[in-house]
């Protein structure tokens, strides 16, 4: 990105992160495209403008609504003829990391991933080295800290956006509605780094000036691993609880003993996770993960729909990570416990936790079939 012309932009994987994505690009002068799996999806996008709505994070604020036009590509090989990309993001759960293939043949500069899986640099890489190309792409680390879905969320209690008699809510996984209207909140900055060990590239100062210029708010920082660590390490095994209560917080908060072992696995999981980014906890860190107690995770539970109040949150985790990214719990959660495992660090706890959620081997198995672009 030499400041001559619009940067060229490509996002794989147009859900609602890659259009909230291109939304904020699009308004800071790049030029986006997008390359999905299925023609008819790229052709509607092509001719239809998304639609994306920032939902204010209290009751009396307002809800910005924007409209783009952007192109979209359905092969690989018509995203190769287009030209070269100077940026690609991969707006795409840890599992479809895993399965893409012919990433490599796509020409471009660099591309970022936005997964946090502990194995997930080392897949893409692996997926990078297969290219002729010397050098190959730089590599830059994204960390998505913004709440995005296709509106209506499916059985949601209240409307975020108004409804619409044109889109109807889809239990389906990623792009099961790509017309849809997408929705977002944006609690905190969005988050951009070099991989561990590896100086900074002109490219990373340009994406964050992008960004910025376009209305999102983005830092720099050593490690996007790192600074979500303990977020990451929490979640996931939160989200294995409560699909084990069938995404009730009410079911979860009530159930002491889950919540004990779930606490305990959370524990474990965000210290792997620091070992894994970080290497060693800090105090602030170590402070932290002993806070993370069962009553603690009760009263976070019954706080965060009256913080999170401009949209029903608990049907957006269940219909989030239930259905468009449940493949990607599990393979987190298995990263985690082959991490600790490596690193002599206590995995107690998650195994357990995993053994109380009906559905880990069904998940499973859906992860190992292939994805082509």
């Amino acid at each position: 990105m030499d400041g001559s012309d619009a940067p060229r932009v490509l996002i794989v994987g147009a859900g609602a992160v890659g259009r909230v994505l291109a939304h904020y690009l699009l308004r800071g002068g790049a030029t986006v495209a997008f390359l999905v799996r299925r023609k008819e999806h790229a052709q509607h996008l092509a001719s239809h403008p998304i639609e994306i709505h920032q939902l204010p994070l209290v009751p009396c604020g307002t809800t910005k609504v924007s409209t783009h036009v952007v192109a979209a590509y359905a092969t690989l090989d018509d995203a190769r003829n287009a030209g070269r990309w100077d940026v690609v993001f991969l707006a795409l759960p840890s599992d479809a990391l895993k399965r893409l293939e012919g990433l490599a043949e796509l020409p471009c500069d660099a591309v970022v991933l936005m997964t946090q899986g502990l194995a997930d640099h080392g897949v893409l890489v692996d997926k990078l080295r297969s290219t002729a190309r010397h050098p190959p792409p730089t590599v830059i680390e994204g960390g998505i800290t913004f709440i995005a879905w296709q509106a209506p969320i499916p059985r949601e209690r209240f409307a975020a956006i108004p409804p619409r008699p044109d889109f109807t809510a889809t239990s389906g996984g990623a792009g099961a509605n790509v017309a849809a209207p997408v929705a977002f909140v944006l609690p905190a900055p969005f988050v951009l780094s070099m991989p561990k060990g590896q100086p900074a590239t002109p490219v990373l100062n340009d994406l964050r000036g992008i960004m910025r210029k376009g209305g999102l708010s983005c830092k720099l920082v050593p490690s996007v691993g790192a600074e979500l660590a303990l977020a990451e390490g929490f979640l996931m095994p939160w989200l294995i609880a409560l699909e084990a209560r069938e995404w009730n917080w009410a079911r979860l908060r009530s159930d002491r003993e889950l919540r004990t072992v779930l606490a305990q696995a959370a524990r474990e999981s965000m210290r792997i996770t620091i070992s894994a980014h970080a290497g060693s906890l800090t105090c602030v860190q170590s402070v932290a993960i002993a806070a993370v107690r069962g009553w603690v995770i009760a009263v976070a539970m019954a706080i965060a729909p009256l913080l999170f109040c401009s949209f029903d949150i608990e049907r957006y985790i269940e219909f989030h990570f239930g259905s468009k990214t449940a493949a990607q719990t599990i393979l987190m959660v298995e990263g985690f416990v082959q991490a600790g495992k490596t690193a002599g660090l206590s995995t107690i706890a998650i195994e357990h936790l995993c053994g109380r959620n009906p559905r880990w081997s069904l998940i499973h198995a859906q992860a190992s079939s292939t994805l082509t672009l």
